[in-house]
């Protein structure tokens, strides 16, 4: 679920789509919330947040996308 809310994420962004973006990457957050061995994962989906947030579309797909490889 936590990758699948990633992935959405990315393809809302790529497509234009920041509003759908930023929920997918908060549920994300939700979920990786806590779990101390994804901190690593968790902190990517919030600089993703961060950057989608100061308008850097393409910095918040870097970050989506290295959160995803932080929990596979």
């Amino acid at each position: 679920p936590v990758v699948q809310s990633i992935e959405k994420a990315i393809k809302a962004i790529r497509d234009g789509d920041n509003k759908s973006g930023k929920k997918s990457l908060l549920e994300a957050e939700e979920a990786l919330e806590g779990k101390s061995d994804l901190v690593d994962a968790e902190k990517r989906v919030e600089a993703a947040l961060a950057a989608l947030k100061d308008g850097d579309n393409n910095g918040a797909i870097s970050h989506a996308e290295e959160a995803m490889k932080k929990i596979s």
